[in-house]
């Protein structure tokens, strides 16, 4: 991600995380819920982000399905 913040003007970054296969870890207890290397990538790259006003979506949680 910090990367993708340095390389020149950019507005948005997103980032798509296969967090599904952590699904059933998290409901048992097992897992956070989210994709470590999202939030780590995140806490990397804030400054950058804020200082340009770069614009992030991402999709780390993880996937749970009901039923």
């Amino acid at each position: 991600m910090r990367r993708q913040a340095s390389l020149g003007d950019i507005d948005f970054i997103t980032g798509d995380y296969l967090a599904a296969n952590n699904a059933e870890a998290h409901r048992a207890g097992n897992h956070p819920g989210y994709e470590a290397a999202a939030w780590d990538g995140l806490k990397d790259t804030i400054d950058l982000i804020a200082e340009k006003g770069i614009r992030v979506v991402i999709n780390g949680g993880a996937l749970i399905r009901m039923g």
